[in-house]
């Protein structure tokens, strides 16, 4: 075996930072690239194995090594290397290191039978990973199983299949059931948003609802801009798409947008995705003077947004008006959802759109499933029409603040102070930003060891990088279950922040 190549002799590696500005071409020029850095890495170790430059047998350095000399993450190394072995470039072995493969398992170039999103191993799996029964998940944006009213719900389907029947099984209409549409109608007219110059579209949870957007305005050219961090089911449909994506930062009061005007007078673009609302994973919300210059963006370069109001059901009267309530010119396609305060199960959400963009999204719909499930349209028609609704968001309400409550207290009692949430905060979910040195693969792994179940950055950042910090759900926990794993994570967060933990305890709710 060939001794360990000198980290020296990669150096021409070091430049690879560049690169993310390289593959950012002016609006004039057709982007070159759209490579993550994982996969900027792996290319050129690739490159050199191909010229011989690095020859069978040879060592490669360890993911430490390299990340310190090219001053990133280690976990995007070791994505690089996970690239490179899955593809027959390298071998590696627990304990052994990793070497460029023999000349007989490097792969010749092959035409694929599948495009490259079918392949690309980069978008994330939306499928719930196998965890431990006694873990507790704070990684997914649910409510706990206490909240979601089954009874009702159980009540709701026995009560329309009596009255319907069969007719409950029919093809429903492609835009939704009309019932449902004019309840939603209604409610979101009581908040602002002017029906008159509206139309609203039944989709299959948020999730649809940005695919539907992005396939609308996608399709050709343009690219999109969102906050980051942000909602990660949004940048798989981005990525997906393969279209260019520029990210903007958030502070306490949401985007910046004084940055925002900053990309869009660079770059061409069809779509601003934004949370003003609840912020996922910030929970924070956006203010009302950047909402309005938002707007003003978005009308002087004529670029649609997408106001994912995933937690709408939860405004209260100290909630800022909506992007839509405050858009009087068609610029703004307002997203809802019932998933995560009356079920996830049912797959129902609704898009509100200019009268102009109907018809194209409902056509794209229908292309897509023909319609949403007629059951589960009827039965929310019913919870929304008997009040239940009203009275359950109650409930919901005053749970997510008493929980929010609690988190608060135990982070300030058992956190280290440079891990602390972007605050206020609101909805049902939380961000700990953390010192760009601290490996947050390695702290969620840790936490995972130990029965708690975190989100890094990673999955949240539009730049697909190492971004520094993890989202908690407080949500999704009961309470005790909360109060123990958040001591949980402070005591690794001092530890791995290297400060002694302390032995306050927080304030009982």
């Amino acid at each position: 075996m060939k001794p360990h190549r000198s980290t020296s002799a990669f150096s021409d590696l070091a430049d690879l930072a560049l690169d993310r500005t390289r593959s950012r071409p002016a609006a004039s020029s057709p982007p070159k690239s759209s490579d993550s850095l994982p996969e900027q890495i792996a290319r050129r170790i690739r490159q050199r194995i191909e010229k011989g430059v690095w020859s069978k047998g040879e060592r490669l350095p360890s993911s430490r090594e390299l990340s310190e000399l090219l001053g990133v993450n280690r976990a995007t190394v070791l994505e690089s290397y996970r690239i490179l072995q899955t593809s027959g470039w390298i071998e590696s072995g627990v304990g052994r290191g990793s070497f460029v493969a023999g000349a007989s398992a490097i792969p010749r170039a092959q035409p694929s039978l599948w495009p490259a999103t079918a392949r690309d191993s980069s978008l994330r799996s939306g499928a719930p990973a196998a965890l431990p029964a006694t873990s507790v998940r704070l990684s997914k944006a649910v409510a706990h199983s206490t909240l979601l009213p089954v009874d009702e719900i159980r009540k709701a389907f026995d009560e329309a299949f009596e009255e319907l029947g069969g007719a409950l099984l029919e093809y429903p209409p492609p835009a939704g059931h009309e019932p449902l549409r004019k309840e939603l109608m209604q409610r979101l007219q009581g908040r602002g948003i002017d029906s008159k110059k509206s139309e609203i579209l039944i989709v299959n949870g948020s999730q649809q609802g940005i695919d539907l957007v992005a396939r609308f305005l996608l399709g050709n050219d343009g690219g999109v801009v969102c906050e980051r961090p942000t909602y990660s089911g949004a940048i798989d449909v981005f990525r997906a798409y393969r279209r260019r994506l520029f990210a903007v930062p958030i502070d306490q009061d949401g985007m910046l947008t004084d940055e925002l005007e900053k990309v869009v007078r660079r770059h061409r673009l069809r779509l601003i995705y934004t949370i003003p609302d609840h912020h996922n994973p910030a929970g924070v919300r956006m203010s009302e003077a950047r909402r309005r210059h938002l707007l003003a963006i978005a009308r002087e370069h004529q670029i649609a947004v997408l106001e994912d109001d995933w937690l709408s059901e939860l405004r209260d009267r100290n909630s800022l008006p909506a992007l839509k309530t405050l858009d009087d010119t068609g610029h703004v396609l307002h997203l809802g959802t019932f998933s995560k305060v009356l079920s996830p199960g049912l797959r129902l959400g609704w898009l509100i759109v200019p009268k102009e963009a109907f018809e194209g999204l409902v056509t794209l719909k229908c292309n897509s499933d023909l319609a949403s499930n007629l059951p589960s349209q009827i039965v929310v028609a019913r919870l929304l029409r008997n009040q239940f609704f009203d009275r359950h968001m109650e409930r919901v309400r005053a749970e997510y603040a008493r929980l929010r409550q609690l988190a608060d207290e135990c982070i300030d009692a058992w956190f280290p102070q440079q891990a602390r949430p972007l605050r206020p905060h609101h909805g049902m979910v939380l961000w700990i930003p953390l010192p760009a040195d601290v490996d947050v693969e390695r702290l969620i792994e840790s936490a995972s060891l130990k029965g708690v179940e975190i989100t890094g950055g990673a999955q949240f950042d539009p730049l697909r990088q190492a971004l520094p910090g993890f989202r908690i759900s407080y949500a999704s926990a009961a309470e005790g279950e909360l109060r123990s794993a958040l001591r949980v994570l402070g005591e690794l967060l001092h530890s791995t922040l290297r400060h002694p933990p302390r032995s306050s305890s927080p304030a009982m709710v």
